[in-house]
């Protein structure tokens, strides 16, 4: 057997591969020994039949489709003892002309190619010694009220109203048709009655809290819903919305009782100061996060790497089952979570997901390559610290706890290259205009805190 390959793009290698017709021979006896060993002729005991009525009864077809199956397997099992080096990662296929089936023949020598992705080779440029230019993400103390209505809302009571027409703060019930714009023609999977919709300013839905802002109980308006990132559907919609009540929410007075209710702070001031603390750190984070970001981004302007189709479509999936599973979580109604699932809007997700995919696949490449250079290694004891941890937060045993500690010692290396690039480039962190809003108290850094 005569076994080649080359490299061709996209990170994949093309194998050219030569079986003799002696090796497709002894494979075919090798089948038909077994088939004639198991076919249960009738008349006969299995293995008793003559050979040739045995092999007729099974299929000569069937056979030698067997065989075809066989003389792949073996041969690119061979091709892979040959070229240890090679990394194969998967997604074996035949090129799209080329067909290998018709050209298979029990008595003749046999070529055929097959292509396999293989791990990409990562050609690092200058990954440290950067200098780079962030902004600074400046606390927004001003989000502090809204969290604070927010606690409000969940503890609010609900009071009907006759006299006035809907308003901000509100929960109007009302009944919901859609209708495709470019086709004027119902959606009866968008249909949804009584439906409890609090119209509020930082709705997922705003242009169908403008069109009912203003009506009173028994009107109709409309809303035009266009596709977006935020609401992937097909065709923009047109909701037709019946007003079939308006209930005004009573909200509990901000004071230290109401701070008790919620956290185990005993005064509103100690709550404001609690989530001071919170904003404080979270735009720290989010600082990081910037950095971090900047850092990625120059070091894979300046690395080569090729990516496999499969790995691109691997970590496509990830993020768009990521993303539909938030829509399912955080869209109301159950008719528009449905209305996510339509194969043409999984269709756009994946496409507005790809480049994200790329770059992250890059990017965990990448960070692997460095701290193979660096010498940065995670010691099992950590790993194994963190093991346990995912054991007390996930309540059962994985069935493969190798796999998910090789995932931690992967991920924890990666969190220690990231802070190695750090320390080694120089990165200006740019004041921004801060938001305005009261100046807050001296908050300390907060400890871990609940707020229901």
């Amino acid at each position: 057997m005569k076994i080649t390959y080359e490299k061709v793009p996209a990170s994949a290698v093309r194998f050219t591969i030569e079986v003799p017709a002696d090796d497709i021979k002894a494979t075919y006896d090798k089948i038909t020994r077994e088939v004639f060993r198991t076919v249960q002729v009738p008349g006969f005991r299995k293995g008793k039949a003559p050979k040739e009525l045995a092999l007729r009864y099974a299929g000569t077809q069937k056979i030698q489709e067997a065989v075809f199956q066989q003389v792949l397997e073996d041969s690119f099992s061979q091709a892979l003892k040959q070229y240890p080096e090679l990394k194969i990662i998967g997604n074996l296929r035949t090129e799209k002309e080329t067909d290998i089936v018709g050209r298979f023949n029990l008595d003749s020598d046999f070529t055929y190619q097959i292509l396999a992705d293989v791990q990409p080779e990562v050609k690092l440029g200058q990954y440290k010694g950067f200098t780079l230019k962030v902004n600074k993400t400046q606390p927004d103390f001003a989000s502090i009220d809204q969290r604070l209505r927010q606690y409000q809302v969940n503890k609010s009571t609900l009071v009907p109203i006759e006299d006035r027409p809907a308003q901000l703060g509100d929960v109007v019930i009302i009944d919901v048709e859609a209708f495709d714009v470019e086709t004027n023609t119902e959606i009866p999977e968008m249909r949804q009655e009584d439906w409890d919709y609090d119209l509020d300013e930082n709705t997922s839905l705003p242009e169908m809290t403008q069109a009912i802002l203003g009506a009173k109980v028994g009107d109709m308006v409309e809303a035009r819903i266009e596709p977006s990132a935020k609401f992937p559907v097909q065709n923009a919609m047109r909701l037709v919305i019946t007003i079939k009540d308006i209930k005004h929410r009573e909200l509990p007075p901000l004071d230290d009782e109401f701070a008790r209710s919620i956290s185990s702070k005993q005064t509103m001031a100690e709550l404001r100061q609690y989530l001071e603390g919170v904003e404080i750190a979270e735009a720290q984070a989010q600082t990081e996060a910037k950095i971090t970001e900047a850092l990625m981004k120059a070091i894979i302007d300046q690395a080569e790497i090729e990516l496999p189709e499969s790995m691109v479509e691997e970590a496509i999936e990830r993020l768009v089952n990521a993303r539909l599973q938030d829509i399912a979580q955080n869209f109301d109604p159950r008719s528009i979570r449905a209305a996510v699932q339509d194969p043409t809007v999984r269709e756009q997700l994946i496409a507005l997901t790809r480049p994200d995919a790329i770059f992250s696949e890059k990017i965990k490449l990448a960070l692997l390559e460095i701290a193979k250079l660096e010498q940065i290694a995670v010691p099992n004891e950590l790993v194994e610290k963190e093991y346990q941890k995912f054991l007390e937060l996930s309540g059962t045993k994985p069935k493969n706890p190798d796999q998910v500690k090789n995932a931690i010692a992967v991920e924890l290396a990666q969190k220690q290259v990231v802070q190695f690039l750090k320390e080694h480039s120089t990165i200006v962190v740019m004041d921004e205009q801060q938001k305005d809003a009261p100046e807050p108290s001296t908050p300390e850094a907060p400890e871990a805190e609940t707020v229901s």
